[in-house]
This record gives structure tokens, sequence and C-alpha cells, in this order.
């Protein structure tokens, strides 16, 4: 019960990186200013908005937001390009004096009681960052076959007790401590800043310092669903780009030759292989009812191409 209490003179940095999506960036801070705390008292907030454009527009959103609840935010201009580059902004701001770091994406909305789940959860587990879904909300009516197919479900953890330890984070729900971060010197790496992979690096050099993730069903924040990803083509590129990152991911974590040589022994044969089964495995996969799993023969293909593309140091841009 004292960690709880205690939790209510929190000081937490709410973390926003934003790129040409202002009605976007509004959404997600009325989502803030709609936060409510009914179990422990209100935390003192500051909400860090990096804008990787330096619009007028995002400027203006922030401000108006500012104005409109009282909510303590800093502006951040934010030129130099990549996701990377702007997240590193947020944490650069961050004051010295904070407790906890969150994330949100500007493509979200929290759920008002988001913020407390995530504080009840940390004080009770004693976890060093928690997680929690983003439930897909699409921007126009998905295909059946595409809302049964779950193709933007995030990550998930698999039992069913009230946390679990997971290794893995979604970021756009994210809550960490902000003396793990400082103490750690932990970045995201601009390596990633225009293909992705960025969140998973920030996540191996969290775990690689001894972090300890927990999941929690109870913090949801909902993700909107553009119409123009609302399609298969974008769903295989996403896919390819993973596979991308992924080999990057190991160039960037392995020096051993050995290793580097068994991995793109690996990435080649599964490759070849994904290649010769897959008419086989379509027909077979036809016959099921769930469309992600009579599609996965392709994902699994753009997966493997995108890891040989990788491999040999090439960069898949998703964001560029």
């Amino acid at each position: 019960m004292d960690t709880l209490v205690s939790m209510q003179r929190s000081r937490i940095a709410i973390c926003i990186a934003t790129y040409r999506r202002p009605q976007g960036l509004a959404r997600v801070l009325d989502g803030i200013g709609a936060l409510r705390f009914q179990r422990i008292g209100a935390p003192e907030l500051l909400v860090i908005i990096s804008d990787n454009e330096a619009s007028d527009a995002a400027r203006q959103t922030v401000e108006t937001f500012s104005a409109r609840t009282g909510v303590a935010t800093l502006y951040v201009s934010e030129r130099r390009r990549g996701i990377s580059e702007a997240r590193n902004a947020c944490l650069d701001a961050v004051p010295a004096t904070a407790d906890f770091i969150a994330f949100l994406d500007d493509d979200e909305r929290p759920h008002a009681d988001w913020l407390e789940e995530l504080l009840i959860g940390i004080a009770e587990t004693g976890s060093d960052a928690i997680t929690g879904p983003a439930m897909p909300v699409y921007e126009v009516p998905p295909p059946e076959w595409f809302r049964i197919g779950k193709f933007f479900a995030s990550p998930r953890r698999k039992n069913s007790s009230k946390y679990a330890d997971v290794n893995f984070l979604v970021m756009g729900n994210l809550l960490v401590k902000a003396d793990f971060i400082r103490r750690n010197h932990i970045r995201f790496d601009s390596y990633f800043g225009l293909t992705g992979g960025e969140d998973r690096k920030f996540m191996l050099d969290m775990i690689a310092h001894g972090g300890r993730f927990t999941w929690t069903d109870s913090a949801l924040v909902d993700h909107h669903v553009p119409k123009e990803r609302i399609c298969l083509r974008f769903v295989l590129r996403r896919e390819f780009g993973v596979g991308c990152t992924r080999s990057a991911l190991f160039r960037v974590d392995r020096s051993d030759i050995r290793e580097r040589v068994r991995y793109a022994a690996s990435v080649v044969w599964g490759l070849l292989w994904t290649v010769l089964t897959l008419p086989f495995v379509l027909l077979i996969r036809l016959l099921s009812k769930d469309p992600y799993k009579r599609l996965q023969p392709l994902f699994d293909l753009a997966n493997a191409s995108g890891r040989a593309y990788g491999l040999v140091g090439m960069q898949f841009k998703m964001y560029a």
C-alpha cells in the first residue's frame, strides 16, 4: 500500500514523437487530457512532444492543448529525420527529477485509466518497465478477412495471470523507470531511425543491462489505423521490413565471424526453403478458416526476403 500511495507523488514525463500527424497528435493529447486516477492520486505530468517536421501545425496543437487543459507541456523541434532522433530528443528533454518515462505514439489514444494501470502494475511487480496492448481502431471499416486476421494486433503475453514477465515491449504503450534509463545511458539507435527496429534495439539494450519487463492487459491504448494501411500490400511491406531489421540487429549485436557465417547460412537456407515449399504450403493453408494462417506463407516469404536483404547491409526505409 505504501508503494501505491507513493505513486501519487511520482513525476512522469510522457514522450510523444510526431511527424506530419497534427490530427493524430491532437487525438493522443486529448486522451492524455482525459486521464483519470481513481485508485491512486494524480501524479505530476510533463508531456514532451518531439516534432520531427518542426511544423507550425504541431506547435499550435500543443499550445492549444496546454492552454485548454493546463497540463504542463514541452514542445521540442527535432529537424534530424528519423524516429530514433525524435525519441532521443524526448529523452534529452526529460527532467532529471522525473521518476518515470512513458511513451505514446501520435497515432494512438490512451484509455482514461491507462497511466494509472501502468503505475499500479510497476509498483506491484517491481519491474523496470511495464507494457500493454495497442488495440486497432480502423479509420474505415476493413474487409472482413482483414478484421478477422488481426493484422494489426500488438504482441500479447501468453499466460492468463494478472501480470507476466515478457521479453518484448509495445513502444507506444510503455512506462519505464527513468533512473534505469539514466543510469545505463539507454538511447535509440540512429541506424534504425528510418527503417523501424529502433524499439527492439532499445529493448535489447535494456535487457543487456538487466532490465525486467512486465505485461499488463489492463493498460489500454487505441491504435488508429489509416485507410491506406488496410491492405495486404502494406502488411507484406511491413513484414519485409521486420525481416530486414532483424538481420541488421544481428549485425549490430554480433561481431564474431563464426556467428555471422552461421546466421548467413541460416538466412540463405531459410529463404530457399520458403521459396521451394511455398506452392505446397499455400495449398495446405487455403483450407484454414483463419485469414492470417492462409496468408502466413506470403508473410514468411516477405520476412525471409527481408532478412536476406538486410544480411548484405541494405536498409529498407519504411519511414523515409
